[in-house]
């Protein structure tokens, strides 16, 4: 039985495009999103849709070049939200100093993550 303020992690849905994160480059990436608000000392709150999910989301919009409203369902995430983290940079809309000579996820295709891994 669930119950309304039941709280559970968000499922990570199955790869299956060509655009997902492999593990590796979600390894390089993850430490370079800005911290959730919810974790921040002034709060926030809770990320509802995981981010790897939006991460892939984005860059199968990168890598097919389709409009944000035509993100597939199977992502599970409203394209608002997806472009929402796209155009407000993971938060705020500041990305991190952090990022490796990039301000946009567009930096970001299939063929630029690999050199990241070296």
């Amino acid at each position: 039985m669930t119950y309304e303020n039941e709280t559970r992690e968000p499922a990570v849905r199955e790869r299956r495009y060509p655009s997902d994160t492999t593990d590796a480059e979600w390894a390089v990436l993850e430490p370079l999103l800005p911290v959730p608000a919810c974790e921040l000392p002034t709060g926030g709150r809770p990320e509802k849709h995981p981010r790897r999910n939006v991460v892939d989301a984005i860059r199968y919009v990168n890598d097919n070049g389709i409009k944000w409203r035509a993100v597939p369902v199977d992502f599970g995430i409203p394209w608002r939200t997806v472009y929402g983290f796209f155009k407000g940079g993971g938060r705020v809309g500041t990305w991190p100093a952090s990022m490796p000579s990039c301000t946009r996820w567009s930096v970001f295709t299939t063929a630029s993550i690999p050199a990241l891994l070296r």
